[in-house]
């Protein structure tokens, strides 16, 4: 109810007001509770009105003083151009999001429960703008946005912008629908300042622009064609981490965002690539114009399929665990709303059934080529199970009639649920299996049924869905794959019924290709393992009997190339499976298969097909039978070496394939098998290091080939005796991730940028080797961006700084460990002063030309040694090493830059205040004798004769002498003493009061200044108060005039001017 105006409850309001901020820019601990606070004083003060004279409406007196106290306390916060207090604006602008949040929230319950009593017709636009003019959270937002927001975002002084940008971004987020002319405003002031900073993506005020921009296009529902097309252009890989926060954070998704998104879903940054997953679950359902809720832009039915299957197979398989916990969020969500779309009756979980079927059913996993899709949809299966686990507990197959009459969406469930369970559950896995002689049943009824409709099919009946034919192949496929995993010792009739149904598979030539590999992996469970050459004697008469339906004649040739494509498949799957340590050396059966079918087709040079799998299965054959290896081995590297440029991309990919793979298995003992084949182990190794490089006319799929058959050649120490082969190795395959050119191969990237992430957290030899290996790329990737210029590469130097020091951090190696074997043993916790080592030896060098590092990459690699992990436990001599780096380097090559002294002062700090026992024990006549060391001391005294230092100079004939050992007694001695110690920390500020006022050319004279007026200059609202001489720091609590948020004399404030009485 409106109350009589009192001077002494006006005069409060400013004082209640400022005490709250007083709160707010200590601690941001009681934020909800001083909303409270501060929106009781609001309502008490939106209550005092006093009539008008003019047309009888009451005037919200008291309601002008609150909304000026409060601007007056965020202006003194935000327009603070003190660096060091930062910290309590940040909280200031924190608080003021959450007020408006909070208010406008109250405001909202407030028009509806009015009209809900019928107070308020909202067919009546008269009632509907009187409502609004009289809630208090309508009115205080309209007049931030009109004296506040739409001034500031257009003052002519940069850091007030910033200020008001940063402000808004918070409060835009509780922004409703705005009025025409306010959202043209800010529309038209954001664009403006965009303008200003042009193509500057680093600029600060930018994250600012972009969240600003992001409410608008929510608030105008994705509708402004201009907003969303400069929101499209943040959402670039390039955009800087604060900038992409924003925009994700804040935009309203339209489908023509949908494929930017998904292009981050790839990004470097992890946090940028979870903020994808939880943007894209907001907007599933939304409501039309009716208040009818509809499917949303990111509903899965509005997602395109190849969208959909890249955000799974990048966010479930991510190596960040928030990453992946957010897409499987993603993934619930899915189901959820399509589980809820489901009008059968039934409770949680068969909504849950129905909706993991319905979402599998778009992947359309029965069609021909489905392969990544049917990865995709494991992948998927496979998170859901791990997350739901109450699934697995509950799903049962002793349904009848289950497997009989199954679909594909529910085999392929089925299947990845039991391969799930014998990953994680055997106990409930046995359980849930069914008897092996039901199954069996099944899937010869399914058989028979396929094999007529097969019949069918070829007498050209119209009533036959090619479709159907399809899906029944495909979960045909699923329920062998199932069979597969069927304890075959317990029932021997089911066995050898098995056994029976599996041949004739196999002979049954209309059936897809992929029904080969589960049919071979059961007669492989089929047969016990003493048991094999059954195994393959099985195999090869069910080729035999296969090749033997196609005819000889020349006019089925075509139908006999694809017998014999068959045959070779399932040779293929056959010689995978077979254990190499069974005697095969003079089998009988093998010598048959590969007379009449493997090596009639190596040479089938029109059929690249047959000749790619012929080649294989010769590769496997050696595998298994070592006495061929070394020929198999000399003919296909003689091809390779002979091939020229007419050799088929595919045939050269397969000959590579089949080099790394005999290469991988036998290692150099491959070349003492057989003395007559004239190779060596190490004209192959440089041969084949040679061609890892980009360009050189290599194929993207060769490049491919040789960039994962490296990499497994160093994950399994094959290179061991020649570390600067591996160095070369190591630097060619990060040239290759770091190149710009590698963008059209997303996948080789990405497995190169894995690749080096295992090398980090899988054992101290690999971590050891990235760690070797930072400072060469990181100035090969300083001169390629020299070379291609900043904007054409994908990594700052910042950013591969952050990869590196992932990557030889010892903690993420412990954690790896212990994960995976249970203890962290072998780590060496002294990998990132190793790595300190190198880059302050890089330090010392001068930009004299290209190949050198320059000064911005040198800055980057100042900030990155103090965030090295600096172990309790360390090399004592590694500590020794960096500290002499170190004091030479400060002594003749400091940096210069403030930023890099800076953080090299830090640096010392941490290393003289951390082992200042390890330091004071060594001595540096003794440290210079240790092998180890005398690198770091060679290192050192040629740097020093190359400069220009007094303490060197010229002795005869005999070139540079350097005064090294009186330098190392100089040193030793300070050190000694204690010298070398830290930087003196500054007294940091204790409040936002403490800042001093700016010149006096800057202090509006008049305290009734315009605020118009005061936003487009910048004034610090301290320096105007009558109390703004004191600048000592304000108590908690106190309001008196030491306090930036305080009111001097109590007077009523007015619009026009903020302090105005």
């Amino acid at each position: 109810m409106p109350t009589t105006p009192d001077s002494a409850s006006l005069a409060r309001i400013p004082t209640d007001v400022a005490e709250v901020f007083q709160e707010v820019q200590v601690s941001s601990n009681n934020h909800q509770r001083n909303c409270v606070k501060l929106f009781k004083i609001h309502d008490e003060a939106h209550a005092i009105r006093t009539e008008a004279t003019t047309v009888g409406k009451e005037r919200l007196r008291g309601g002008h003083i609150f909304q000026n106290a409060f601007l007056k306390c965020l202006c003194t916060a935000l327009l603070q151009r003190d660096k060091k207090l930062d910290a309590y604006v940040k909280r200031v602008a924190q608080f003021t999001g959450a007020y408006f949040e909070f208010v406008n929230k109250k405001a909202l319950e407030r028009y509806a429960a009015r009209v809900e009593a019928g107070d308020v017709d909202e067919m009546d636009p008269e009632s509907v703008e009187h409502a609004e003019a009289t809630i208090s959270g309508f009115t205080f937002t309209a007049y931030m946005l009109r004296e506040f927001v739409l001034k500031g975002i257009n003052a002519g002084e940069e850091s007030v912008r910033e200020n008001v940008l940063h402000f808004f971004s918070k409060m835009a987020r509780s922004l409703g629908a705005l009025a025409p002319h306010h959202y043209d405003g800010l529309k038209n002031g954001l664009m403006e300042d965009l303008k200003r900073h042009g193509s500057d993506n680093t600029h600060p005020s930018r994250p600012a622009i972009v969240a600003c921009l992001s409410c608008l296009s929510t608030a105008a529902q994705g509708s402004d064609a201009a907003i969303a097309r400069t929101l499209f252009t943040f959402l670039s890989p390039n955009e800087p981490k604060g900038v992409l926060k924003a925009a994700l954070s804040n935009i309203y998704l339209t489908s023509n965002a949908i494929p930017h998104l998904v292009k981050l879903s790839r990004h470097a940054d992890a946090s940028t690539r979870k903020l994808v997953y939880t943007a894209l679950a907001k907007q599933m359902v939304e409501q039309d114009e009716e208040g009818q809720m509809k499917r949303g832009p990111t509903h899965p039915r509005n997602l395109p399929i190849d969208s959909m299957q890249r955000l799974i197979e990048a966010g479930l398989q991510d190596r960040e665990d928030s990453v992946k916990a957010a897409a499987t969020a993603l993934v619930e969500a899915w189901i959820k709303v399509l589980g809820e779309e489901c009008q059968e009756p039934g409770g949680e979980a068969l909504r849950t059934e129905k909706g993991i079927f319905s979402l599998l059913s778009p992947f359309n996993v029965h069609l021909p080529n489905s392969q990544q899709r049917s990865k995709n949809v494991e992948i998927l299966l496979d998170a859901i199970f791990e997350k739901r686990r109450d699934i697995s507990h509950e799903y049962n197959f002793e349904e009848p009639g289950y497997w009989k009459h199954i679909g594909v969406e529910k085999a392929v469930f089925s299947r990845v649920l039991i391969d799930f369970l014998e990953k994680t559950d055997q106990e409930r896995l046995q359980d849930i299996l069914p008897l092996t002689v039901n199954i069996v049943n099944d899937i010869g009824l399914l058989f028979q049924e396929l094999v007529e409709l097969y019949d069918t099919c070829s007498t050209d009946d119209e009533n036959v869905d090619d479709d159907d034919c399809d899906r029944k192949d495909a979960a045909f496929i699923e329920v062998l794959k199932v069979a597969t995993r069927l304890d075959y010792r317990a029932s021997a009739s089911g066995r050898n019924q098995m056994v029976l149904i599996t041949e004739k598979v196999l002979r049954e030539h209309r059936l897809p290709l992929e029904v080969l590999s589960p049919c071979v992996d059961i007669l492989l469970r089929a047969n016990p393992q003493s048991n094999r050459k059954e195994f393959v004697s099985t195999i090869a008469r069910a080729a035999s009997d296969l090749r033997g339906l196609a005819s000889q004649t020349p006019e089925d040739q075509e139908r006999l190339e694809i017998v014999e494509g068959r045959c070779l498949k399932m040779f293929m799957f056959m010689l995978r499976e077979v254990n190499k340590s069974c005697d095969f050396a003079q089998d009988q059966t093998f010598d048959y298969i590969f007379n009449v079918f493997i090596r009639p087709n190596t040479s089938r040079v029109h059929s690249e097909s047959l000749m790619k799998d012929a080649l294989e299965c010769e590769s496997l054959l050696a595998v298994i039978r070592r006495d061929m290896a070394p020929g198999v081995f000399h003919r296909h590297w003689m091809r390779l070496e002979n091939g020229g440029a007419d050799m088929a991309i595919g045939i050269r990919t397969t000959l590579h394939k089949i080099v790394f793979d005999l290469l991988l298995v036998y290692g150099p003992v491959l070349f003492r098998f057989d003395p007559k084949v004239p190779l060596q182990w190490n004209p192959i190794v440089q041969n084949l290091s040679s061609q890892l490089q980009l360009g050189d006319g290599n194929d993207p799929a060769v490049l491919s080939v040789l960039c994962h058959g490296w990499m497994k050649m160093i994950l399994e120490d094959h290179l061991g005796d020649k570390p600067d082969l591996e160095d070369t190795i190591m630097l060619k395959l990060f040239k290759i991730w770091f190149d710009s050119t590698v963008r059209q191969l997303p996948a080789l990237r990405h497995a190169i940028g894995e690749f080096f992430a295992g090398c980090g957290c899988m054992s101290a030899r690999t971590q050891k080797l990235v760690g070797r290996i930072f400072v060469p790329a990181y100035r090969e990737a300083a001169i390629l961006r020299v070379r291609h210029g900043k904007g054409e590469t994908d990594y700052t130097s910042a950013e591969i700084c952050e990869k590196f020091y992932e990557w030889t951090h010892p903690q993420k190696l412990e954690a790896y460990l212990n994960k995976t074997r249970g203890n962290a043993e072998g780590v060496n916790y002294s990998a990132q002063l190793d790595l300190a080592c190198e880059i302050v030896m890089a330090l010392f060098e001068r930009n004299q030309d290209d190949s050198k590092l320059k000064a911005e990459d040198k800055k980057e690699l100042y900030k990155l040694l103090q965030r090295l992990y600096l172990p309790d436990t360390p090399n004592e001599l590694r500590v020794g090493d960096l500290g002499l780096l170190l004091g030479r380097l400060k002594k003749y090559r400091p940096p210069t830059e403030r930023t890099s002294k800076t953080a090299l002062q830090k640096f010392e700090g941490q290393l003289t205040g951390q082992y200042r026992t390890q330091l004071s024990r060594l001595n540096e006549s003794d440290h210079m004798k240790l092998g180890e060391s005398k690198k770091y001391f060679d290192f050192v005294d040629d740097i020093i004769s190359d400069d220009d230092s007094p303490n060197f100079r010229m002795h005869g004939s005999g070139g540079p002498v350097t005064r090294s050992r009186k330098r190392r007694e100089v040193a030793t001695a300070a050190d000694s003493r204690g010298e070398a110690t830290g930087p003196v920390p500054k007294k940091p500020r204790t409040s936002m009061s403490s800042a001093g006022s700016y010149p006096d050319s800057e202090v509006e004279e008049d305290v009734d200044a315009d605020l118009s007026r005061l936003l487009s200059h910048g004034v610090h609202l301290s320096t105007i108060t009558s109390s703004s001489s004191s600048s000592s720091s304000p108590a908690v609590g106190n309001v008196g005039q030491d306090s930036l948020f305080s009111d001097s004399e109590g007077e009523e404030a007015e619009v026009t001017g903020i302090l105005a009485g």
